[in-house]
Parts: structure tokens; C-alpha cells; sequence
């Protein structure tokens, strides 16, 4: 069973798809998806402690994997929302896919932007925005834009 209090689920578009796994508790938080063919998927046994905006457009996909823990004011979107473009009319930013391992840790304010890949047993520190893809697993990322700070490391949600 799965739990989700103070959420709001805006869906627009044709054949969208939001999935969500065991034993996910979700505190407060926007589902937000625009355009046809979007997919949020949240894996099994993850937590969204506080207010987390996750917004898919444009055919794309938010996958978060099992046993993630979010903090809150956390902003992940495969999207820019409005369209940027060259001098000669060219679109310049496309929607890209965001993906988020098992067993990740995203702090504080924290923000997951288009394009970004965080692999499993990873932490993102308070505060930091990830704009890329990160392919090693077990690493801290840290700042703006992030960046590995540490490997090699891993959490748990207990304190010992």
C-alpha cells in the first residue's frame, strides 16, 4: 500500500502514465505532466518527506528508482516549460528524460533539471542543481551546477 497526502495531479495530454510503486509515501507534492506520452514513475518503498514539484513535458519520462529518499522543495522537470530559440527560429531547448536511481538521497532544495541521470547509492546535498547526466554510483554531488565531491559512499536512513 502506498500513501500520498497533500498532492495535486495535473495531467494534460493523451496516453500519460503516472506509476507508482509499493510502499511509497509521498508527504506533499505537484504531479505535473503537459503534452502526450509522459511517464513519472516512482520505483518501490520511496519517500517524499516534503513539497516536491515534479513536472514531465514533451513526450518524456521522470523515472525515480526503489528506496529513494526525498527531502523538501524538491524540483525535478524534463522541461523549460516555454520554448527558447536561435535568431533564425530553431527550437534550442528540447524536453530531455530525467533519471534517478535506486536508493538515492536528494537533500534540501534540491533541483533535478532536464537531461540529468543520478546513479544509485547517491546523495545530492541541500541546495544543489543537477544539469547532467551522472553515471558512477555511490557519489556525492554538491553545488551549482553539481558536481562529485566524494565516492566510493553510501546512506542509510537510520542514524548510527
Amino acid at each position: 500500500m502506498s500513501y500520498l497526502q497533500n498532492c495535486s495531479l495535473y495531467i494534460q495530454g493523451n496516453n500519460n502514465k503516472i506509476t507508482i510503486g509499493e510502499n511509497v509515501r509521498v508527504r506533499q507534492g505537484d504531479l505535473y505532466i503537459e503534452d502526450d506520452n509522459n511517464l513519472i514513475k516512482i520505483g518501490n518503498s520511496t519517500s517524499i518527506m516534503g513539497y516536491t514539484h515534479i513536472a514531465v513535458t514533451e513526450g518524456k519520462k521522470a523515472i525515480i528508482g526503489e528506496e529513494c529518499m526525498f527531502s523538501s522543495d524538491v524540483v525535478i522537470r524534463t522541461g523549460d516549460s516555454h520554448s527558447i530559440i536561435d535568431n533564425g527560429g530553431s527550437r534550442v531547448n528540447q524536453a530531455r528524460d530525467v533519471i534517478i536511481g535506486d536508493h538515492v538521497w536528494l537533500g534540501n532544495k534540491t533541483t533535478i533539471l532536464k537531461g540529468s541521470t543520478i546513479s544509485s547509492n547517491s546523495i545530492v546535498g541541500t541546495g544543489s542543481i543537477v544539469t547532467k547526466e551522472f553515471k558512477k554510483a555511490n557519489v556525492i554531488l554538491v553545488g551549482n551546477p553539481a558536481k562529485i565531491v566524494r565516492e566510493n559512499t553510501n546512506w542509510l536512513k537510520e542514524r548510527i
